[in-house]
């Protein structure tokens, strides 16, 4: 019997080992080969292939497993290489002998249904040890050393591709087609479906006309930018909840005070508050009933500065980050996995992410742009001293976070073609400078130009409407927004539809790692360091590093978000015998949205809390 499987399922910088059981043969010669996408063992992809992409066992030799299973570690150094990528995707190619002859594969090349691996967000392969890591160990080795960037299942020749008239727009986000439905005529679109592209670059729903009408959004563009949230100057220490044991904010020092940065100018009125879900009247008559038309609050934050809103005809400029935004790696590891299972599929993920989707794109969607917004708001911390680049679709991945970056990849890796007629010949320049490893590096210029200039302003916007790279967008949307999120949702028992869009809209304003601050910040029963300690004692714990153990997290002097997440979760096992009361869901929820009282995202929050289309049902995640 021919099969592999991966001893942990996980790679991350705290377990960076990824080693396989293989069942062989005795009488067959085998190797291993990995990629970080699975069409890259199509023969036709050979050119696509590089030593961070692809590895074959056959570098060093073809095995064999006398014993008929045999253990095969990936070398360290190879796997350093891997960081960066979601996926590491694996295979095992058999033979009759050292020429290839009667091969056998746990996968054909290229086929949907090949396993892979999770690279954790946070693995970066430094702490690999070389002294330890030796790299692969087999029984013996045979045939020559051929280069390591091919394998034994370049001998197929892949199917033949349909012809161009044949082919057809698709969502492949790297899941089943079948996630995506209601394309075809004869079967109903389902309102949670992503758009089908339009023959005139709008997409469905759009009211007739919009795409053809510069001069109402030059009109829109005249409007005054503001960012000034209901409640005005009002102190955000009145209504903010108090800091809960090692969870304080970065410091941050901005130039100018908030007060005076929030002063409008001279003339330029307030934007008009916007229309709460429900609201009669509220919504336009194409609108799914209940639901408030967000786009007007957004297009009421228009600003004045071409730089910002980028091409003329812009129907209004997306929001950008929020403050104390941050994507960074937040230093304490993954949690340990609650044992629930979850009932989200794909398709439930992005129908949930549509509730932050359309306070981040409005109508542009995938083609929406802001050309560093934050750089150019007063009411911004980052006004004239940091520059987040270029935020593109869905929901605006930005170009400092590196997100913009990897989903230019996920893009090229869908298109190659179409991705170079998109971007021109600067198009590897572009990759190597949104996938830089520092924020500084992933902001220079390319082709002498900022990516929140022209030409690279109007690119983005029509790469938008490529169906290929919406699909892309869908990848980064939920694969590094929603999923890196679900462990931390289970462990605060955030399991309703409702309370997952909240934290992922919290995510993708504040980043991974700030999002999860504010929420921890603001649900957190440990108020102070009295509570704090009799919940440890309660949980049967002497310290707080005791408490990170327990849950597989990294050891620090204070309790993180995750930290924070784990001990709820401890005390909501043990029922009405905590020492300190757990709040409910609903509770947790509204704390979200007292938390957010005076902050520019509070409407926001407040109207994903109250929207009728998000059930409160509870789901289990993991």
């Amino acid at each position: 019997m021919l099969s592999i499987t991966p001893c942990r399922q996980t790679i991350s910088d705290r377990f960076p080992v990824a080693s396989f059981v293989v069942n062989v043969p005795p009488q067959r010669i085998f190797e291993i080969a990995c990629a970080t996408d699975r069409q890259l063992f199509r023969s036709d992809r050979r050119g696509h292939r590089t030593p961070q992409n692809f590895y074959s066992s056959r570098s060093g030799g073809l095995l064999r497993a006398p014993a008929g299973q045999a253990t095969y570690l990936l070398p360290s150094d190879q796997l350093r290489r891997f960081a960066g990528q979601r996926r590491l995707y694996y295979t095992v190619g058999t033979y009759g002998d050292a020429a290839g002859g009667s091969p056998e594969f746990t996968a054909a090349p290229g086929d949907p249904a090949t396993p892979w691996l999770s690279l954790s967000p946070d693995f970066t392969g430094r702490t690999l040890d070389r002294s330890r890591l030796k790299g692969e160990r087999a029984e013996a080795r045979y045939g020559a050393n051929p280069p390591a960037l091919v394998w034994g299942g370049d001998a197929f020749e892949p199917p033949a591709a349909p012809a161009p008239a044949q082919r057809r727009p698709t969502y492949d986000d790297g899941y089943s087609p079948d996630l995506w439905r209601g394309r075809d005529p004869a079967d109903p679109a389902d309102p949670s479906d992503p758009p089908d592209p339009e023959p005139n670059g709008g997409y469905a729903g759009e009211p007739a006309g919009f795409e053809d009408a510069p001069a109402l959004r030059a009109h829109e563009q005249a409007r005054a930018y503001g960012r000034r949230s209901s409640g005005g100057a009002r102190s955000r220490a009145a209504s903010a909840p108090v800091e809960p044991p090692g969870l304080a904010e970065p410091p941050a020092s901005p130039p100018v005070s908030r007060a005076a940065a929030m002063a409008e100018p001279p003339g330029v009125e307030d934007p008009p508050h916007p229309p709460a879900y429900g609201t009669s009247g509220a919504a336009e008559p194409s609108e799914p009933p209940g639901l408030a038309d967000p786009v007007d609050a957004l297009k009421s934050r228009l600003s004045s500065q071409p730089d910002f809103v980028g091409t003329e005809g812009t129907a209004f400029a997306p929001p950008g980050v929020d403050d104390h935004y941050d994507d960074g790696d937040d230093g304490e590891g993954e949690l340990s996995a609650t044992g629930q299972q979850t009932t989200l599929t794909i398709a439930d993920k992005f129908r949930l992410a549509q509730s932050a989707a359309r306070f981040e794109s409005g109508e542009e969607r995938y083609s929406a742009v802001n050309a560093d917004g934050e750089f150019n708001d007063p009411a911004h911390e980052a006004y004239q001293r940091k520059h987040y680049g270029l935020h593109w679709g869905l929901v605006q991945l930005n170009q400092r976070s590196g997100a913009l970056g990897r989903c230019l990849v996920a893009c090229m890796r869908r298109d190659p073609v179409r991705f170079r007629e998109a971007f021109g010949p600067a198009q590897d320049e572009l990759i190597r400078v949104t996938t830089s490893a520092t924020e500084e590096e992933r902001l220079k210029p390319v082709a002498s130009a900022l990516l929140w200039e022209e030409p690279w302003i109007s690119r983005f916007r029509e790469a938008g409407r490529i169906p290929e790279f919406q699909a892309a967008q869908n990848e980064i949307a939920i694969e590094g927004y929603f999923d890196p999120n679900l462990r931390f949702a289970a462990a605060l028992g955030f399991d309703s539809d409702r309370s997952l869009a909240m934290l992922y809209d919290r995510c993708i304003g504040l980043g991974n790692a700030g999002g999860r601050r504010f929420v921890a910040k603001a649900v957190t029963p440990a108020r102070d360091d009295a509570s704090l300690q009799r919940a440890l004692k309660a949980l049967g714990h002497d310290s707080v590093q005791a408490l990170q153990r327990s849950a597989d997290l990294r050891e620090s002097a204070e309790l993180g978000p995750k930290g924070h997440a784990a001990m709820i979760a401890g005390l909501r096992g043990l029922g009405s015998s905590s020492p300190v009361p757990v709040p409910s869901l609903e509770e947790m929820l509204d704390a979200l949205v007292t938390a957010a009282s005076g902050e520019r995202f509070e409407d926001r929050l407040r109207q994903i809390r109250t929207a009728p289309e998000l059930s409160d049902a509870r789901r289990l995640v993991t």
